[in-house]
């Protein structure tokens, strides 16, 4: 079984749009990757994630809330995994995704969907 690294990863997903996603990966693919070896082609995020402030209709910010794949409302079909190309990676970084997360449980989750966009 190889080890996995949590990882924030930035992705050019289309023009001029920076996607943030969090997860994990394989420590060897993020090796390959950060050396230069792995410069294409698909690679997998297991328990994909991320996070973006909501605002009620007043535009008041209510905080930044955390958006789980299979976890909640629409994401629940998603099994947790994503696939991103090499080619679209703009940075990755390694961090602690369970004291990332951890900020995260005391919050009520939210009921509608915000995608990882932003700008």
């Amino acid at each position: 079984m190889s080890t996995l690294v949590w990882v924030k990863i930035e992705t050019n997903k289309a023009a001029d749009d920076i996607w943030t996603f969090k997860g994990q990966m394989r420590e060897e693919v993020f090796n390959a990757i950060i050396s230069n070896q792995r410069t294409e082609g698909y690679f997998e995020l297991l328990n994909t994630y991320w996070t973006a402030y909501e605002y009620d209709d007043n535009g008041n910010n209510l905080g930044e809330q955390i958006y789980e794949y299979g976890t909640t409302g629409r994401l629940k079909p998603y099994k947790g995994n994503c696939f991103l190309r090499v080619e679209h990676l703009v940075s990755i970084t390694p961090l602690d995704g369970d004291m990332d997360k951890s900020r995260f449980k005391k919050h009520k989750r939210p009921k509608g969907v915000v995608t990882p966009i932003h700008g």
